[in-house]
């Protein structure tokens, strides 16, 4: 597992080699939307409600679809508390430059229902790891300063004594400034800076809970929503003046649907159990930069995924445990194949124990892929119509070990091989005579 930054683009995360489009990250089982370039910014967020990080390496096409060939990063959230009250405060302050204020408040009005939300603040005030040597430079950054705001609510109300359902909501506002250098410093000084505001909203309604006695269920319907702006300005360092310059601004938005029922057997004493479900999503997105005009209105391009899935379970021993999985899915772009899963895992005995698996991945081309535009003095970025869906194997065998002499040592040794076949990529090419190639 790798994350990388970027100045103006914000963090990303590698799994197993894949990175991009391919790692699938999620909250509470909703996949975050807004992808700038092929990465979602992980700074972008709240992870002071998070009460824990499930990570599975490898494709996870069966259970949730496109964008999961490297992997799915869910994020869950805090759910419940014990205090009919419960007040948090958290702050920092690093001699770099960052700033973060949150304040967390939960409250129980009764057995069934609980209220929780939080606010908090994040900034940052910029780096740079020397002083520029030029003086026309002093205003830059290698680490363009940002500021922050997140507020995030979270309603619960005990449907049963083993079920619940959930209200959330979510907001995030950021705005990162790249200052440009000063131009003609000793006749009317004057600079071209950039500010990328972005704002995410988060809706979702859930349930779950016991259908009966071996029967658990799953309910998940989200609304999200994306947007980001840049805003270019000429500023007058004598007098302040700000003069907008449209002709470089630019908005993108995204809007994303998920429907998803989920529901599994709990059988305790039958070597059988299954998980079946079906997975809906349907993303558009509006821009001047989007060159399809099929989804009507003022968003230009839309693409949905509606799958269904399931997964067997079967335990020919105590000590062995095989999983069969497939999903069939129907792409309004693209043919989706039936993609398979099969997992193994065996206990050799009880410190050691042998998994293997081998999972077949699927992954449409986004509408940013497809449809975005972006030809100016400095960019040359056309997205291709004619691309193909993206599909994998992956094979994996791991073996862990808990030394029996030392209980808290394990020793974990895993291989894995991936293989993507028509992978997305940006490709640079050079004008040769004035012919790209």
């Amino acid at each position: 597992i790798r994350i990388s930054q970027d100045m103006i683009l914000g963090s990303s995360i590698n799994l197993q080699g894949v990175s991009g489009q391919n790692v699938k990250i999620m909250v509470d089982g909703v996949p975050v939307i807004g992808r700038v370039g092929d990465d979602i910014d992980l700074s972008q967020i709240n992870l002071s409600n998070i009460e824990r990080v499930e990570i599975i390496e490898g494709p996870m096409s069966v259970n949730y679809g496109t964008n999961a060939l490297g992997g799915v990063i869910n994020l869950i959230s805090r759910k419940s508390q014990l205090r009919r009250l419960d007040l948090v405060i958290n702050s920092q302050y690093e001699s770099i430059g960052t700033r973060f204020l949150n304040g967390q408040i939960g409250f129980k009005p009764g057995k069934k229902w609980l209220l929780r939300g939080d606010l908090g603040y994040n900034g940052f005030e910029g780096f740079n790891a020397a002083p520029p040597k030029d003086a026309s430079m002093e205003r830059t950054f290698q680490w363009n300063p940002k500021n922050s705001w997140f507020a995030n609510t979270m309603l619960r109300f005990n449907t049963g004594e083993d079920s619940h359902a959930r209200w959330n909501a979510g907001f995030f506002s950021e705005t990162i400034e790249n200052l440009g250098p000063i131009r003609r410093p000793q006749f009317k000084p004057y600079a071209f800076d950039e500010y990328y505001h972005t704002q995410r909203s988060d809706q979702s309604l859930a349930w779950e809970g016991r259908l009966s006695e071996h029967f658990f269920g799953q309910l998940t319907a989200a609304y999200n929503n994306f947007e980001r702006k840049k805003e270019s300005i000429r500023l007058d360092l004598e007098t302040g003046e700000q003069v907008r310059i449209h002709s470089e601004e630019d908005t993108t938005a995204f809007e994303a649907f998920v429907f998803r029922p989920v529901i599994a057997s709990q059988f305790p004493n039958s070597p059988i159990n299954f998980q079946a479900g079906l997975d809906f999503n349907f993303e558009k997105a509006r821009g001047k930069r989007f060159q399809d005009n099929s989804s009507g209105g003022d968003f230009r391009a839309a693409i949905g995924d509606y799958a269904a899935f399931l997964a067997f379970q079967y335990n020919p021993t105590t000590a062995m445990q095989i999983q069969l999985g497939a999903r069939a899915a129907y792409n309004t772009k693209f043919k989706a194949p039936l993609v398979p899963s099969f997992h193994v895992k065996y206990d050799l005995n009880e410190h050691m124990q042998f998994r293997a698996s081998y999972a077949s991945g699927f992954r449409s081309p986004s509408v940013k892929e497809l449809f975005f535009y972006f030809v100016d003095a400095s960019h040359f970025i056309v997205g291709n119509p004619d691309l193909k869906a993206e599909t994998s194997h992956n094979f994996q065998a791991i073996a862990d070990l808990q030394l029996p002499q030392k209980p808290d040592l394990k020793l974990t040794l895993t291989a894995f091989y991936n293989d993507i076949a028509n992978k997305i990529e940006l490709y640079d090419f050079v004008e040769i005579d004035g012919v790209p190639v």
